[in-house]
């Protein structure tokens, strides 16, 4: 049992394995339910010691009462204020239980990674950036909602010193970028010269030049053709060939006229169709009159069946006698077997021209399509006669013209063709020079008009990323949305570092330097008293009001002495500090004031310390 209550700081000291851990995992243990060594909750077993039943710690802080107690198989607690039962300590003592865990242990800040560390002050400090805060923000700078969005999203999860490099990086990226563009901005030369004359690239049409291109290519091809025609007739053999082909082209012509003009063969083919349209009106006349016939047929049969020989009346009285009218009826039926053979006769007669007519109709079909094929054969050599009757003409004109000519004539001519295709591929070689350079002032200045449009929008994403780099400063946003929260805080650690010699800061994305250097380059010391200091402004900050400082050995003598003063000097703002720090060759004293009382730790009891205790006699006694 320690009673703390005399002073406000208390400072356990003690050799190796004396204890002193012991005690501060007790607080621990019954504060937060974790000490060293306790990994998962099957762990809390190793507390008992060896022939105990049970491991227990009371903590009795101002009014609240903290009982934590684990045996073999169960493991209980209870927190009491007054009368009134909380379900843990951080919900009596109005602590969270992550802050609790940081007032156990001065490197435990340190333990955790970067992002856990930001959260903890964060919501230490109440710092709470929200998405629509800072897009809005953003977005009442002139950023762009898509940029803005997706500054905010780096902002929230990376910080805003990263939001600023990405700015930056963006920015020169563009830059870079319009620098290589920069070559476009000067307009394209608009003439060129082309065998000693200038043209105005800007005034000229390139469907204009491709037009009168394809007019000389097509004028050269007439010539040369026409060149091709006066070397044939220059041939000794060619008047002779133009002969035998003439020849050939009037034999096929006569072959063609011995066919039956199409007028004729259409007149023959509208008579054919004429009488199959009559036929079929026969056909149709037969048919309706042998379905009359063939009713009355039925009629007359149904009747002589019908028509009795004997009288039924004396037949049904069992009597066979003559009836009196069979004379009568016999005849009746004379004349009914005689009607039948006369209409199965006319019948006979009626089904023989219908099948004479269907004989007819097939051969007249058969006529219709022999027709129709000498129709298309006949227009086909309409068309061919034509064809054939230009091709004569042909064949006779150059075979009057070949007859008049001279052989001298045609070189004559030849010539002049020659000089006439030879300027001909002057101009064209011309044209397709301006072609060229026409297509080639178009796409340079296409790159040219789009390379000005581009620097525009270069220009003013340049200008959106610097705004961006400034607003993600520490001079920016960050001063209105943390600067005030994180005032107290820096406020806190200059103080206190004034006190200890060691210079601590946060900057707004939350980053910690102790004296202008990053935390992983300190040193082991250097770490401790940064880590003493940020503890002790989470447990001033968070009200707390107490916090334990263990291993403090690990300070050399004279930052030990200034751990005592500066924990001096804060006195006020706390009810109980503990320090924990092992000594081992020199003499440990009482405390000169009141409000720190020292304790010597020796197997695993506390007692104070009220004179000075020599280690050596300590020595010496054991």
């Amino acid at each position: 049992s320690i009673d703390l209550s005399k002073a406000t700081i208390h400072v356990f000291v003690g050799k190796n394995d004396a204890g002193k851990s012991s005690i501060r995992d007790a607080i621990a243990w019954a504060l937060t339910g974790q000490c060293r060594g306790l990994r998962m909750q099957r762990d809390q077993s190793a507390l008992i010691r060896h022939g105990a039943s049970k491991a227990e710690v009371v903590l009795v802080v101002d009014d609240i009462e903290i009982l934590r107690r684990k045996s073999f198989s169960t493991l209980t607690w209870q927190v009491k204020k007054r009368e009134q039962i909380f379900k843990k300590p951080s919900d009596a003592l109005g602590i969270s239980d992550e802050i609790l865990k940081l007032l156990m242990d001065a490197s435990a800040f340190f333990m955790l990674d970067a992002q856990k560390q930001k959260e903890m002050l964060s919501k230490l400090l109440k710092l709470e950036i929200t998405r629509e805060d800072l897009l809005k923000s953003l977005k009442n700078c002139g950023i762009p909602d898509d940029i803005a969005q997706k500054f905010t999203d780096i902002a929230l999860s990376a910080g805003f010193n990263h939001a600023q490099q990405e700015a930056i990086t963006e920015r020169r990226a563009i830059k870079k970028t319009l620098q290589n563009l920069s070559s476009y901005f000067v307009a394209p030369v608009e003439s060129v010269e082309i065998n000693g004359r200038q043209y105005r690239l800007a005034e000229l049409s390139k469907r204009d030049v491709v037009n009168g291109l394809n007019m000389l290519k097509a004028e050269k091809e007439k010539l040369i053709e026409e060149k091709g025609k006066l070397e044939a007739m220059m041939d000794s053999d060619f008047k002779e060939k133009l002969k035998k082909r003439l020849e050939s082209l009037q034999k096929q012509k006569a072959l063609f006229e011995t066919l039956q003009p199409v007028e004729k063969i259409k007149e023959r083919l509208e008579d054919i169709r004429n009488q199959l349209h009559e036929k079929a009106s026969q056909k149709q006349d037969i048919m309706a009159k042998l379905s009359s016939l063939r009713a009355e047929m039925a009629r007359i049969t149904a009747t002589a069946d019908t028509t009795p020989d004997t009288c039924p009346v004396f037949l049904n009285l069992g009597v066979e006698k003559t009836c009196p009218l069979g004379d009568e009826l016999a005849k009746l039926q004379e004349k009914l077997i005689a009607k039948a053979d006369e209409l199965n006769a006319q019948i006979q007669e009626l089904s023989l021209r219908a099948e004479k007519i269907d004989s007819e109709l097939e051969s007249l079909r058969r006529i219709e399509a022999e027709l129709d094929v000498k129709i298309k054969a006949a227009e086909e050599k309409d068309k061919n006669l034509k064809d054939i009757d230009a091709k004569i003409a042909e064949a006779t004109r150059q075979l009057a013209e070949v007859t008049q000519k001279s052989g001298s004539d045609a070189k004559t001519q030849i010539k002049q063709i020659n000089q006439k295709i030879t300027e001909l591929n002057r101009r064209i070689g011309t044209g397709e020079k301006l072609l060229r350079a026409i297509e080639a002032f178009e796409s340079a200045f296409k790159r040219h008009s789009d390379a000005l449009a581009q620097k525009e929008t270069f220009e003013t994403q340049i200008e959106i990323y610097d705004r961006l780099a400034t607003l993600f400063s520490p001079d920016g946003l960050i001063k209105d949305f943390i600067g005030s929260a994180l005032k107290p805080l820096n406020e806190r650690l200059e103080k206190t570092g004034n006190l200890f010699r060691t210079e601590i800061h946060f900057d707004p994305d939350l980053n910690m330097f102790v004296n202008n250097m990053s935390y992983n380059l300190l040193s082991e010391s250097s770490r401790f008293r940064a880590g003493i200091l940020i503890q002790e402004a989470i447990a001033y900050l968070s009200g707390a009001r107490f916090f334990i400082i263990d291993r403090a050995d690990i300070l050399d003598p004279n930052n030990r002495a200034l751990l005592l003063s500066l924990l001096y000097q804060v006195r006020q703002d706390y009810d109980t500090v503990l320090v924990f720090s092992t000594v081992s060759e020199v003499a440990v004293k009482p405390s000169p004031v009141p409000e720190i009382q020292m304790w010597w730790v020796e197997d695993g009891t506390a007692r104070e310390i009220r004179q000075e205790i020599s280690l050596h006699s300590v020595k010496k006694a054991a």
